[in-house]
């Protein structure tokens, strides 16, 4: 527990910083809602779940750690800043590569990534109930043909309209609801069973699911109209039609919108065509050299 507290003072602090940086209010609370499960390998995913917008968590990953990335302007990583041997101070002993291509708060987070594996939920819970909301991360491996073959990731836990969503018993499910966001000013509930969106059927799983909220969603914005319809069913078997309001700020403008990103990899067994597809970004990824600026003639 001490190391718990360690690590978790190291990554922002128990208590939030400030009341802009709470940590997420859900109903019921996100750290006893979000899926997981202890094997004896670690702590894994117990359902597949969607943590942003763009990005679906596959049922059994491994997770790794929840965190918020160190602050530029905070007292520590100014202090690093300004060390003659701020490199070695974060890079000691952890295989960063390029190391003098990231920026201090860069190579923290590379560091906090790669050397941490809590082992238990409750490391994980005491994340998820204290760390503030803004920027919060989570770490987690999804494995390959070997054991060898793995990647790490690290996505922003962010719930889309305020429901955190699983594929649960063949059905999208909601796990839990964000106070004062859209979902719950829609009198969606936690348990309810997501049924349509739009005119289109959800047929249990997140990834058709979520191809379909961002047409839908981009739609309702290009059509300049305040809502789109979600259809439920409560955990009665009583069916309605919610209205997710959409936020003001993207009434007007189509580019406020979520956006499917293309997967840039190609597989002997896809498709020729350039279907959009939902990646999940590689953490660790080399900058891109800038262009030095033309001479003046």
């Amino acid at each position: 527990m001490r190391r718990l507290l360690a690590v978790l003072i190291l990554l922002g602090g128990l208590v939030p910083a400030s009341a802009q940086n709470r940590p997420l209010d859900t109903t019921p609370e996100i750290s006893l809602a979000f899926p997981m499960e202890e094997t004896p390998d670690g702590v894994r995913a117990k359902h597949t779940v969607l943590i942003n917008d763009n990005t679906i968590l596959p049922a059994k990953s491994p997770l790794r750690v929840i965190y918020i990335p160190p602050r530029t302007d905070d007292d520590r990583m100014r202090a690093i800043r300004s060390s003659h041997n701020s490199d070695a101070s974060w890079t000691r002993d952890n295989r960063l590569k390029d190391t003098d291509k990231l920026s201090p708060s860069e190579i923290a987070r590379q560091k906090i990534s790669r050397e941490t594996n809590w082992p238990s939920i409750t490391n994980f819970q005491l994340a998820l109930a204290n760390l503030g909301a803004d920027d919060l991360r989570i770490v987690y491996i999804i494995g390959g043909a070997t054991p060898e073959d793995f990647k790490f990731y690290d996505q922003r836990l962010v719930l889309p309209e305020g429901m955190l969503l699983a594929e649960v018993n063949g059905a999208v499910t909601v796990l839990a609801v964000e106070k004062t966001k859209p979902a719950e000013r829609a009198g969606i509930k936690a348990g309810d069973i997501l049924t349509k969106i739009g005119d289109r059927p959800i047929s249990g799983s997140l990834t058709a699911y979520l191809n379909d909220y961002h047409v839908i969603r981009k739609d309702a914005v290009m059509a300049m109209k305040s809502s789109f319809p979600i259809s439920v069913k409560a955990s009665d078997g009583t069916e309605r039609v919610a209205t997710v309001k959409l936020p003001p700020s993207i009434n007007s403008s189509f580019l406020d919108s979520p956006i499917i990103e293309s997967s840039s990899k190609s597989s002997t067994n896809s498709s020729a065509t350039n279907t959009p597809t939902l990646t999940v970004p590689e953490i660790w990824e080399k900058k891109k050299p800038t262009q030095p600026a033309a001479p003046n003639p």
